[in-house]
This record gives C-alpha cells, structure tokens and sequence, in this order.
C-alpha cells in the first residue's frame, strides 16, 4: 500500500513533464535520425569523431548534447507540425463543405 501512494506522488510531479514530452512525440520520431546523421557527419568533418565515442567525459557530453539538439529540433518541428493539426484539419474541412455545397448547387 505504501508503495502505490509513493507511485502516485512520482506521477503527480512528473506527469506535467511527462505530458510535455509526448505533445511531441511523433515529431522526435519523425526527426531523431535525420538530425543524428547530421551531427555524426559534422563531427567526423571537423575530425572530432573518428570512428567510435569512447566512453569518457567528452563522449558522454557529446552525446547529451545531440540529445538536446534532437529533442530542441523536434520540439520546433511539432510547433510548426503537429500542433496546427486541428487547425488544418478545419482549413481542409471547409474546402470539402464548400465544394460539397457547390456540387449539390448544380
């Protein structure tokens, strides 16, 4: 019993971050490889990366800042994407009614 009120208070606190998150969800998915192609191709460019990140200080920092541009970059993406869905999904509504009302006119 102690345990489940424990688990309650976890969510309640991590609930709003959790909710955070998965508004773009879809949108990390769509733009997690893309952006980490580019990263380790910049990377070996400017000779930073050669052939595997060794588990030390840098390659731990390495990796949490793609981490952060990936999660930066999707975060935008689903401003300009998956937030106008309702929005678009109006927009293409009305064009259907009005096309619909104008079929039934002839």
């Amino acid at each position: 019993m102690l345990a489940d009120h424990r688990v309650i208070r976890i969510q309640g606190r991590c609930g709003c971050l959790n909710e955070q998150l998965a508004g773009f969800s879809y949108s990390l998915y769509a733009v997690h490889f893309p952006i980490l192609i580019f990263v380790v191709a910049a990377l070996r460019t400017d000779g930073v990366l050669h052939n595997r990140l060794q588990p030390n200080a840098i390659g731990f920092a390495l990796i949490a800042a793609a981490m952060a541009l990936t999660y930066f970059c999707a975060g935008i993406f689903s401003k300009v994407t998956e937030r106008k869905t309702s929005a678009l999904r109006r927009w293409i509504g009305g064009i259907f009614s009005t096309a619909k009302a104008n079929l039934a006119q002839r």
